[in-house]
């Protein structure tokens, strides 16, 4: 089982720290830091100075010194007139399965996913598999809620279906505890509020990108809203 690979972004300028408990518990998976600034109209990437590269270089370096030692941790910096872009660039050229939103959080106890499809479960589960192997190094178990967000009454059968084949998957090939797993299908027009509902009492949110629009998927209308509302983590994962 193939550990999915993490990109977060940060931008430096406003950056004060990632929580230690995300860079404890991420410090197992492979790790890729980019540290952004976005530019003003009127410059452009060759007007930055050397001194100002070498100041977002030593915040970036920072960043990645937050993970635990030992962990596989890559940086990159890029300054950019579109974040987006460059976080989509990032994460094509380093292979990363999962984008995360970064939050304040004490503990990862319990993780809501968010189930469109089954595109990607796999992805989710290594993703939970690893989180759930270091909390139960400090004596804790993992609790999964899945959840699928029905817009009509027709779709519930066949939501209950798929969340139901969702928990199989997790539990007989990633290592999730079945009694961990708990399923809801709520009924509801708007994904986002229903998913904002639903987590707020998590300690996390799993999420998949639903076009290949980075401002959309991971700072747009759901993701960015879930992990604003919440003030929750928010692991975005990519399409293949």
């Amino acid at each position: 089982m193939s550990e999915p690979k993490l990109l977060v972004p940060v931008r430096l300028s406003s950056f004060e720290s990632l929580p230690p408990t995300l860079t404890e518990t991420l410090s197992a998976l492979p790790v890729v830091v980019l540290g952004y600034e976005e530019l003003d109209a009127d410059e452009t990437e060759q007007s930055v100075s050397e001194s100002r590269r070498a100041q977002l270089q030593s915040t970036l370096d920072g960043v990645a010194a937050d993970f635990e030692s030992g962990a596989n941790v890559e940086t990159v910096l890029t300054v950019t007139h579109d974040r987006a872009k460059a976080i989509d660039r990032v994460a094509v050229d380093h292979d990363c399965d999962i984008i995360l939103v970064p939050n304040d959080v004490s503990v990862v106890g319990r993780v809501l996913v968010a189930v469109k499809n089954a595109d990607h479960i796999g992805e989710v589960g290594s993703l939970l598999s690893t989180l759930n192997r270091r909390e139960i190094g400090l004596g804790n178990l993992v609790h999964v809620t899945l959840l699928h967000v029905a817009e009509s009454d027709d779709e519930m059968e066949a939501s209950e279906q798929l969340l139901a084949e969702a928990k199989a998957t997790l539990a007989d090939n990633y290592d999730i505890d079945e009694l961990a797993i708990e399923t809801r299908v709520r009924r509801g027009e708007d994904p986002g509020f229903e998913i904002i509902e639903a987590a707020r009492d998590h300690d996390a949110v799993v999420m998949g990108e639903t076009t290949r629009d980075i401002e959309r998927d991971v700072f747009g209308t759901v993701s960015e809203q879930v992990a604003d509302e919440t003030g929750e983590p928010v692991f975005v994962v990519r399409l293949d």
